[in-house]
């Protein structure tokens, strides 16, 4: 297996050839600049290290095999600046772990809208990240990717077995199940929505075909949460 596939297998309850590993995602799991540049010259790596990775460099984890790498959004240089006598961030706080008052703490509608909210998608945030090292982005075919496996490893002998199972999962992954029991095309699941909270009872046959399904509840109340899962995001202008 290689790392992406190790993950992919332990997310999904499957057995991966081992257990993925993980080193310097945090700085809980760390080691001063000291202590790495100490291993180095114990591994015999000659490279330089590498800015990209600051709680552990890049080369020793490809030496003991790391399956995974921590990504971190930088801050931009130009949203730090002095007030009053002060560095503060681009949120407009100066002090995570001793902060006294937050700059909208009395803010209203108006001052939500007009307040100047940092741009996730500023390319300076990635700067130096190689193109396999950018996030991988998510999409209901990913997540069917995902939840296939489980279903047919852990769920469809679980229901052979005579038992009744729940399922409690996010709204995406109920969506790529739904896909598959009810073999919805790839044009007419993007219509489908599913209201949150709200039991979703499927009937199987003995080959685990959809027979029927529906929801268990009050007709109103359940159009009610399925109108309010796709207004979801939406922002009046």
């Amino acid at each position: 297996m290689n790392h992406r596939q190790r993950a992919q297998a332990a997310l999904s309850h499957q057995t991966p050839d081992r257990l993925p590993l993980e080193l310097g995602g945090a700085g809980i799991t760390s080691a001063s600049p000291e202590t790495q540049q100490r291993i180095r010259q114990v591994l015999g790596l000659a490279d330089p290290p590498d800015p990209r990775f600051p709680h552990f460099d890049d080369a020793i984890q490809r030496y003991f095999d790391i399956d995974f790498r921590a990504i971190y959004l930088n801050g931009l240089p130009d949203a730090h600046f002095q007030k009053d006598g002060g560095r503060v961030d681009e949120w407009g706080v100066a002090s995570y772990h001793d902060a006294h008052d937050n700059p909208l703490r009395h803010a209203s509608i108006d001052d939500l809208k007009k307040y100047p909210w940092p741009d996730p998608d500023d390319p300076r945030r990635y700067a130096g990240l190689t193109p396999e090292q950018l996030p991988v982005a998510e999409s209901l075919k990913i997540t069917l990717e995902r939840v296939l496996p489980y279903w047919h490893s852990v769920l469809v002998p679980t229901i052979k077995s005579g038992k009744r199972i729940l399922i409690s999962a996010h709204g995406n992954s109920i969506r790529a199940l739904v896909k598959h029991l009810d073999n919805i095309s790839d044009a007419e699941i993007t219509g489908l929505n599913i209201p949150t909270g709200i039991p979703l009872v499927y009937e199987l046959d003995d080959d685990l075909k959809a027979i029927k399904h529906y929801y268990l509840g009050d007709p109103e109340e359940i159009a009610k949460a399925t109108a309010a899962v796709v207004n979801q995001g939406m922002h009046p202008r």
